[in-house]
């Protein structure tokens, strides 16, 4: 079983203050943080269950955090393929991001202000759609958006204006 079974944490006047290590029901390490008065500070690590009579299991999450916010590199891992990557500062997303990468086909890439998506973007293949590239303002779609089928053929082109869709041209 791998069910948790384990943790080694110190406390300080009732808060976490210190290593907080959680194992598993073979005392193989799940994860390790670092908490400072009942926040999280530093690097916090997340493992997947070893294999392989392996002592660690591969990174699952990997982030910092700055008195409990996170603040610095985030690094999620999908199949032990980078899935998500960038930076957070006070707890919100900044600058260049790439989410979804683990299928080349979800893959979507572009730069987060202050928490929101700013700037140009290629968002990776939907459900629906195949993938498409524009721009937001301020977390809004803005300005020309072009939009692929699953086979990577133009089918339309949206003009938004701040998150308001203008017209459609197919």
């Amino acid at each position: 079983s791998s069910g948790v079974i384990g943790e080694e944490t110190e406390y300080n006047m009732g808060f976490i203050d210190g290593k907080k290590i959680v194992y598993d029901s073979r005392h193989n390490k799940l994860s390790e943080e670092t908490y400072v008065m009942g926040k999280l500070e530093g690097l916090s690590i997340k493992y997947a269950p070893p294999t392989n009579n392996s002592p660690i299991g591969y990174k699952l999450l990997e982030a910092n955090y700055k008195g409990g916010k996170l603040d610095g590199l985030y690094t999620k891992w999908e199949n032990q393929k980078v899935d998500t990557r960038g930076n957070y500062k006070n707890g919100l997303k900044t600058g260049d991001w790439i989410e979804n990468a683990s299928d080349n086909a979800t893959k979507s890439y572009g730069a987060y202000k202050e928490g929101k998506k700013h700037g140009p973007w290629i968002m990776g293949h939907s459900r629906l759609f195949g993938k498409s590239e524009g721009s937001f303002y301020d977390g809004l779609k803005d300005g020309k958006w072009t939009v692929y089928n699953h086979k990577n053929k133009k089918i339309r082109i949206e003009n938004w204006d701040k998150g308001q869709l203008l017209s459609v041209v197919d």
